[in-house]
């Protein structure tokens, strides 16, 4: 019986001692297979560019205040349509046939401002049907734990894509929030500093050109953590809704509020310990410290400032 006692207490230290091993190298390979998703995030940006001569926008008329108001030029006379990047990019990721059965005459959801000046004027239930039947999981970091399938159905304001689905890997912008720092985005609009500006903007974006501070010094995605906060705050990648995007301003895995519905909400990070993922301008995929300062962060995301990044 004593023999018996001391092989259970054995085999317990050895349980003990080997799970954590486990347990990351796990996480290593949950983390190679994101950094792989995002590499075939880059190789389709790339070649959208090869395409079109122009990287795709990160919004094509979303439903920002101010939309549709002459203070926007590209959008006066338009319709809200709330397309995002990741639509655009679905022919460079072997989805052509779910990009063919979407209609972008028409919106992908109906968030909007409640002041916003365009109407959603067409029916945009035949497109987020379309989505929400895809399975299409590359938007998704495996070692985040929340279920990307799934479809989740807020009301139709501008925090919430209501039926949309959601993503770890989005647009980054050095000032991302609330209605206003919609208008920085406007490429060409009338708050946009093109010293700080992002490669992808709003109805509008860079060409591998105007990324004067180099391909390798700008970063175009990054990782948000799906998992830390209410289903309805996104991020959204099949209908855009202000929490669509990520603010660099907040640092990485740094809760933007203590709002128990939207802690992460415009904030980049994952669940990988320590840091992020960021996808850089070239492709190449580069592991951003939660503990990088806010100049550096802001440095990597606008792409002719002049400046380079430092330790990140």
């Amino acid at each position: 019986m004593v023999e018996l006692l001391v092989v259970i207490a054995i085999i317990g230290v050895l349980i003990a001692l080997l799970l954590p091993a486990v347990q990351q190298a796990r996480e290593a390979a949950r983390r190679m297979q994101c950094t792989n998703n995002m590499k075939q995030i880059g190789l389709a940006l790339h070649n959208y560019h090869g395409t079109h001569l122009v990287l795709p926008p990160a919004l094509l008329d979303p439903g920002c205040a101010d939309f549709g108001t002459a203070g926007f030029p590209q959008t006066v006379g338009k319709n809200v349509r709330n397309i995002t990047v990741q639509l655009l990019i679905l022919p460079f990721l072997e989805q052509s046939a779910l990009h063919d059965q979407l209609d972008f005459g028409k919106p992908m959801g109906p968030a909007h401002y409640s002041g916003v000046e365009a109407p959603i004027a067409a029916d945009y239930a035949s497109n987020q049907a379309a989505l929400q039947a895809n399975q299409f999981g590359a938007f998704a970091c495996p070692s985040d734990p929340f279920d990307v399938p799934g479809t989740y159905h807020g009301s139709s304001t501008e925090y919430h894509a209501e039926g949309a689905r959601r993503t770890s890997y989005t647009f980054v912008s050095y000032d991302w929030h609330d209605s206003n720092d919609c208008q920085k985005m406007y490429w060409g609009g009338p708050l946009n500093d093109s010293r700080l500006r992002g490669a992808l903007g709003i109805n509008g974006s860079a060409k591998f050109r105007d990324v004067t501070d180099g391909l390798t010094n700008a970063m175009f995605f990054c990782e948000t953590a799906m998992e830390k906060r209410n289903a309805n705050y996104g991020t959204f990648w099949t209908a855009w809704s202000i929490t669509s995007g990520v603010d660099i301003d907040y640092g990485i895995n740094t809760p933007y509020s203590a709002t128990e519905s939207l802690p992460y909400a415009w904030t980049a990070g994952s669940h990988h310990p320590g840091g992020c993922n960021g996808l850089l301008g070239d492709g190449s995929v580069r592991f951003i410290s939660e503990t990088s300062n806010a100049n550096a962060l802001n440095t990597i995301v606008s792409i002719a400032d002049g400046e380079v990044q430092g330790d990140l």
